[in-house]
């Protein structure tokens, strides 16, 4: 399963890298726009959800778990030199959610809704949205809850019944809330953990400013330096693309569910979503790039075994005892927020698929069983699954907006 999920990886990430390059070029290269980016901030809602409400739906699904455990699994397997390109590659790739979002604003709906009215192929459409439901209305959330409660367990040691509890009161008020309730609670939440995780990195960086120069030339040496060509170059490049495909989403059609919320004059919503892909990677997955190669990471980084582990060792290294207390209120409203908009796709694409109440409630029911048993379980085979269903995602969502912008 592993190796089935490397191989459709690369595919999907070299398909990304080419139609990025073709809408960046077709379209004149609008993720450099940086007057019409801010601009579009500005814009006004036809709806009863705003633009900004919109972008904070859309961030708190990228601003998730791996914003943290994905940065530090990138600089363990890609070298500090892997940063570089998930800066670079982030700016390419910005042109494709350019280009979904303004279709999803357009043709008031996600792929799974363009899909079905421009290119009239309803079957794929409801393949889209079945697989959306499941890896985003079911998986994520599976995954988000199953890290609070381990990282929960890690840093404050509260027993595991009365965090599943907890995270389980939690998700069903969010499950049971309508689509204007999650949006105004997601528009508090992002704000705040945004903030937060970015006045933890100012302090990393005040407290290590003889070294962050050198830290950022060190990025760009290891990412473009001779040895590097030579050698690991296509590898600590791959691992580059992918993170930034994570972070920001790109392609897999979430940017466009979130600009369907929303209806401006001008139809600019692509624009906002770009906004909200540099706001994830060059504040939010920098500053834990910058805190952990600050902190004596390359002692722990051949013995730690996934991402959020070597963040704990730098996040204690920098704050001590406050520092595993810091990653935990990072990790649960980074996880929160993303479980919110899991629960927002998923229910969009079951309304696409059905008004039947029962089919609703059964949905519900499942997810509310999913996070009961998720705090038990190993995560990495969910992952996997995950990964493969969001590479699907990505590859019918890109072969429709190909069709629509040539059509």
């Amino acid at each position: 399963m592993n190796l089935i999920n490397k191989y459709i990886w690369v595919v999907t990430s070299s398909i990304i890298i080419l139609i990025s390059i073709y809408f960046s070029i077709k379209e004149k290269f609008p993720q450099l726009n940086i007057k019409h980016i801010f601009k579009s901030l500005k814009s006004k809602s036809n709806t009863n959800i705003s633009v900004i409400e919109s972008l904070m739906m859309s961030l708190a699904s990228r601003i998730g778990v791996g914003s943290i455990a994905g940065i530090a699994l990138a600089i363990k397997y890609g070298g500090i030199g892997s940063i570089f390109w998930i800066w670079i590659i982030t700016i390419l790739i910005s042109s494709i959610s350019y280009i979904e979002s303004y279709y999803g604003e357009k043709y008031t709906g996600g792929p799974h809704y363009y899909i079905a009215k421009v290119l009239n192929k309803k079957i794929l459409s409801r393949i889209y949205a079945i697989i959306m439901i499941i890896s985003y209305g079911i998986g994520f959330i599976t995954i988000q809850t199953n890290t609070i409660a381990t990282v929960t367990k890690l840093s404050i040691n509260i027993n595991k019944h009365i965090i599943n509890i907890s995270i389980l009161l939690i998700s069903i008020y969010f499950l049971y809330s309508n689509t204007n309730k999650k949006s105004k609670i997601v528009s508090k939440i992002v704000p705040i953990m945004t903030l937060f995780y970015f006045a933890l990195g100012i302090c990393v960086i005040i407290n290590n400013s003889s070294i962050i120069i050198c830290l950022l030339k060190e990025i760009l040496k290891e990412a473009i330096s001779t040895s590097s060509i030579k050698g690991s170059f296509i590898y600590i490049f791959i691992i580059g693309m992918q993170r930034a495909i994570f972070s920001t989403e790109v392609a897999i059609g979430t940017s466009a569910i979130s600009s369907a919320m929303v209806n401006t004059k001008d139809n600019n919503h692509g624009y906002i979503q770009i906004f909200g892909n540099y706001i994830t990677t060059f504040i939010i997955c920098t500053i834990t790039a910058l805190i952990i190669l600050s902190s004596n990471y390359n002692e722990y980084i051949d013995i730690t075994s996934n991402g959020i582990e070597l963040a704990f060792y730098a996040f204690y290294y920098h704050f001590k005892d406050l520092g595993q207390i810091f990653i935990w209120i990072c990790i649960f409203l980074f996880a929160i927020s993303t479980v919110i908009s899991g629960f927002y796709y998923g229910e969009n694409c079951l309304e696409y698929l059905t008004k039947n109440k029962k089919i609703k409630n059964i949905y519900k029911t499942i997810v509310i069983i999913f996070i009961i048993i998720s705090t038990y379980i190993n995560a990495t085979e969910i992952w996997i699954l995950i990964d493969i269903s969001v590479a699907i995602l990505c590859l019918i969502n890109l072969y429709a907006i190909i069709k629509i912008y040539r059509k």
